[in-house]
């Protein structure tokens, strides 16, 4: 069966290479470099920065983060110019002038044959 990724895994992917951070459903946060990330969002981070839910922390070289227990992530705000973005802007059709009169045509002449009967 061939499906098509969303907009937060296709972005997950574009993530790689960068700083996030992660939250557990635990409450556990790890920040460190994304080196992988799948698309059911089991991720390899390096150089992280670890806090537990009691506030302390510590240092790890390398984990790997199982996807079902993702509370959240946050990407770098950089990655809102990514080029999926423009791939995604030139397929969103808008509808012309004349596509919202005609409508807006239909949606009266509907109403005046249902007020008039």
């Amino acid at each position: 069966m061939s499906r098509s990724l969303g907009i937060p895994v296709k972005l997950l992917h574009e993530a790689s290479g960068h700083v996030v951070t992660v939250e557990l459903k635990s409450g556990e946060l790890y920040r460190g470099s994304m080196i992988e990330c799948e698309d059911n969002w089991n991720c390899q981070l390096e150089s992280i920065t670890y806090t537990a839910k009691d506030g302390k922390t510590s240092q790890l070289e390398h984990v790997f983060i199982r996807g079902s227990k993702v509370r959240f992530m946050v990407i770098p705000d950089m990655l809102k110019n990514a080029p999926m973005f423009k791939r995604l802007d030139a397929r969103i059709k808008v509808p012309s002038y004349f596509q919202v009169i005609k409508y807006s045509v239909f949606v009266f002449l509907c109403a005046f044959v249902f007020y008039a009967f």
